[in-house]
């Protein structure tokens, strides 16, 4: 697929989905999925000393929160070295810390200030993993941390006043996004950039908030009703959607679809499906055998196999459940456009 990318291709359709999968422990169902990696899931739900967090490997579940005795953990990214969380101590320390799992040890990411919130958002198969930190209780400036879980090395670095590192794919290439106003560059008031490790370079790509980078190098970006592709040395693809005014990207897979979310004031965070060609869809539409009355939020998908997984709910507070969904034909059977396609690099506009 990585080829195809680089090269371009002349096929891309949106796939359609079906549940494959309702996701429960002990019976009971869980509510939100915060990563997944060729079949691994962290998942859970709960709310204050009730929160769980389950980790499932080759059908194997372990309680988390139970195993390491904390309040929650949030899986920010998993590869084969290891998983990338965010974690909260307890009731008592309800600060958030910074962290990796490898094996049967969770570890902690030293904080180089005396206050600072640490937040992984990636971690790559050599055992990278990027981040950000909120270095003073102001929160005045953000910095973007590259954390080596070999050799415990790491650098802070920020590109402008507010840097932060979301994600890392296996060469070594972040996406990152900054801005001098607004640290927490919501709804896309930020500008992309692209951080090389083995260079130490870094390259400004254009507007909006990214979120993800796939081994292609492609990068995902958000702004108010719209999509931005980004891959260097390819024309940006953009795609402009002007009913969608709160979007939120939460992944992008190897095969160059985004999946997203558009705020609704009914049922909240909506699921939506992006590819650069067809554009937005609900999640709800792709499901062919989604049960009456229900819905799909917070997707999030694996980037290996391109299974997504999603929190399904009804309206009038009924109960949640993630559910896995995949595509049909599978997902790494597509045929997915390239960036440098010279038909489709313009900016596009639907209504």
């Amino acid at each position: 697929m990585a080829a195809l990318f680089a090269a371009g291709s002349a096929v891309w359709a949106t796939p359609k989905y079906e549940i494959k999968e309702y996701i429960s422990v002990g019976g009971a169902p869980v509510e939100r999925a915060y990563a997944a990696y060729n079949g691994e899931l962290n998942f859970g739900g709960g709310a204050g000393t009730a929160q769980k967090s389950y980790y499932r490997k080759n059908g194997v579940i372990t309680d988390l929160t139970a195993k390491f005795n904390v309040r929650n953990i949030f899986g920010s990214g998993i590869s084969s070295s290891g998983m990338a969380l965010t974690y909260i101590p307890n009731e008592a320390n309800p600060d958030y810390k910074g962290g990796y799992i490898q094996g049967d040890t969770l570890h902690t990411i030293p904080s180089k200030e005396p206050v600072s919130w640490i937040i992984p958002t990636g971690i790559n198969d050599s055992g990278i993993v990027v981040g950000y930190t909120h270095p003073n209780s102001t929160y005045d400036h953000t910095n973007s941390f590259i954390y080596n879980t070999v050799t415990g090395d790491r650098l802070d670095f920020r590109i402008a006043t507010f840097t932060k590192a979301y994600d890392i794919n296996n060469s070594g290439d972040i996406a990152a996004s900054f801005s001098f106003e607004g640290g927490q560059d919501g709804n896309g008031s930020a500008d992309t950039a692209i951080l090389h490790i083995k260079t130490n370079t870094f390259t400004i790509l254009g507007p909006g908030s990214p979120r993800a980078i796939n081994e292609s190098g492609q990068i995902a970006s958000f702004v108010i009703g719209g999509f931005w592709w980004y891959q260097e040395g390819h024309a940006p693809i953009y795609q402009d959607w002007p009913k969608y005014d709160n979007t939120a990207i939460w992944g992008l897979g190897n095969n160059g679809l985004i999946v997203a979310t558009n705020s609704d004031t009914s049922i909240g965070p909506r699921g939506l499906v992006v590819d650069p060609v067809d554009g937005v869809s609900f999640l709800d539409d792709l499901v062919t055998n989604l049960p009456s009355g229900k819905y799909l939020t917070l997707p999030i998908i694996d980037p290996v196999n391109g299974d997504l997984y999603a929190t399904i709910g009804g309206v009038g507070g009924a109960s949640k459940q993630v559910v896995r969904l995949q595509a049909v034909p599978e997902p790494m059977s597509l045929v997915a456009v390239g960036l440098g396609l010279a038909g489709i690099v313009q900016r596009r506009h639907k209504n």
